[in-house]
Order: C-alpha cells, then sequence, then structure tokens
C-alpha cells in the first residue's frame, strides 16, 4: 500500500480515514515491527459530495411571491431542485437587483453572490438545491373576509457542488 492521488474535495470523515490508512501504510512501508496488523482494511461509507452554502435572510417582495407561488403550505420549506423553478428563481433575484436601491448594499452583495452562482454552470443536475424557509408572519384579511397567514421573511439557503 502507497499513498497516491486523493481528490481535493474530501469530507472531514473521509480525512480522517485517510490519516488512519497513511499512518497503515507508512507502517507497513517501512518495516515497522513495533506495530503488527492482522488486515488492515479502508472502507469508505459513501459520503456525500461536499457543498457550500449561502444563507440570506430576506423580505424582498419578488422572492417572498416567489415563495408564496411555489409553496402549497407558507408554514413549510420550500425546496426547489428542478431546472423550471431554478430558473424561474434566478430570473426573480435578476429582477431583485434590479429593483434594490444602493441603500442596502449588504443585501445587494448578497442576492449578486447568488445570481453568480446560479449563472456560474448551466442548470441541470443535482448540482445545485434551493431552500426557502419561511421566518416570520403576519396576518390579513382576504377579499372573501377570512383571517389568512402570509410569510413576510424568508431565509435563502443556496448549496451548490464546487465543480
Amino acid at each position: 500500500m502507497c499513498c497516491g492521488y486523493y481528490s481535493a474535495y474530501v469530507s472531514i470523515s473521509c480525512c480522517i480515514r485517510l490519516v488512519a490508512l497513511l499512518y497503515l501504510s507508512t507502517a507497513l512501508l517501512l518495516n515497522d515491527r513495533t506495530h503488527t496488523f492482522d488486515s488492515a482494511y479502508f472502507i469508505a461509507d459513501g459520503d456525500r459530495t461536499p457543498k457550500q452554502k449561502l444563507k440570506v435572510n430576506m423580505t424582498e417582495p419578488h422572492i417572498l411571491k416567489f415563495f408564496h407561488d411555489h409553496s402549497k403550505d407558507c408554514k413549510k420549506d420550500l425546496k426547489v431542485k428542478a431546472k423550471a423553478p431554478m430558473t424561474e428563481f434566478l430570473q426573480t433575484v435578476r429582477t431583485t437587483l434590479g429593483d434594490l436601491q444602493k441603500k442596502d448594499e449588504a443585501q445587494r452583495y448578497q442576492l449578486m453572490h447568488m445570481r453568480d452562482i446560479l449563472e456560474r454552470w448551466k442548470i441541470v443536475g443535482l448540482n445545485r438545491k434551493l431552500q426557502v424557509k419561511p421566518r416570520k408572519f403576519e396576518e390579513y384579511t382576504n377579499e372573501d373576509g377570512e383571517i389568512q397567514e402570509r410569510c413576510t421573511e424568508v431565509q435563502l439557503i443556496l448549496k451548490w457542488v464546487c465543480i
């Protein structure tokens, strides 16, 4: 056994197993007689691909409209993985960026970062995932006079795989 090429995207648990493997292989290569091994196993447990994450809290009307249009229940999280809604969300982010004033520079920067991530690669497969979590609610009266709730703040969580 000798150490060879290892991927740059290794999770922490893989790193721990890798250190153990390197220790074993070094001891075997150096004919270290102080350690006796009957057998050495390196078992991968199917770790998921490491992802990066961006979280943003939003109260922008376009983002809230996207959430209400795609969510059946405004109290539950919305998960977007499919191409069509992800493309629609990208367009919503572009529209929101166009409408944002210069005064809210931090939120504008986060939306520009989100836009850049969504535009970086073709929207195919499972290389990106959007999660929209409702955070704050308000009650309102609809046209029929019924009291209903709507979301007034959401947390956007965009996860992506670095390719």
